[in-house]
């Protein structure tokens, strides 16, 4: 599971979101196609947040805007299919290798930092070779709607193909949440440090 932050300035706890809320959101990017994800939202939050988007590729990821607030939520499915297992594999490998180091070499902790950094570095080359394009295939698309959408906020330019009537706060910087279970969780940790 994971969650990353972008922005970061407001605290949302003053409207009541809970971890309840954000383990809703990312069971919701796995029933999305199974319910009408705006009259779920539209429930589960009583009317304060809209549905901005739903990407409906792989990574499948659905975005939410609170009405009044700076704040926004994105949250992404995690694995579904044997396309996103083989994700799974590329992008948690160089994680699988250093803790199968650290029972072979106890200390493997204590060593300098420069030293575990080449391990990952020469550990990386495995997921070029187990699949890729996964960058492009998984995070690259969830980066691109994150620096567009908020390139577009700060801008104030109009955005094509959302209704944006409801949104009192349509303009200016924002709080951005990403989050997700599984691969969702790896993707937004990704997507949030970049």
């Amino acid at each position: 599971d994971g969650f990353g932050e972008l922005g970061g300035t407001e605290d949302f706890s003053e409207f009541d979101l809970t971890v309840l809320d954000m383990t809703v959101l990312t069971q919701l990017a796995y029933e999305a196609d199974n319910y009408d994800l705006c009259e779920v939202i539209d429930v589960w939050f009583n009317g304060t947040f809209k549905l901005i988007k739903i990407h409906r590729e792989e990574p499948f990821f659905f975005h939410i805007r609170h009405k009044e607030a700076d704040l926004d939520f994105i949250a992404i499915r995690g694995t579904d299919n044997l396309i996103e297992m083989m994700q799974d594999l590329s992008l948690f490998v160089e994680v699988g290798i250093f803790e199968t180091l650290q029972w072979v070499v106890p200390f493997l902790n204590g060593l300098p930092i420069s030293f575990i950094r080449q391990i990952i570095y020469y550990a990386s080359y495995i997921e070029g070779v187990i699949n890729s394009d996964s960058r492009s295939a998984f995070d690259e698309p969830v980066e691109r709607y994150v620096q567009n959408y908020l390139q577009r906020l700060e801008s104030n330019c109009t955005f094509n193909g959302i209704d944006t009537k409801g949104i009192k706060n349509w303009n200016g910087p924002t709080t951005l949440y990403l989050t997700g279970h599984s691969l969702g969780g790896g993707i937004s940790e990704i997507v949030a440090a970049n």
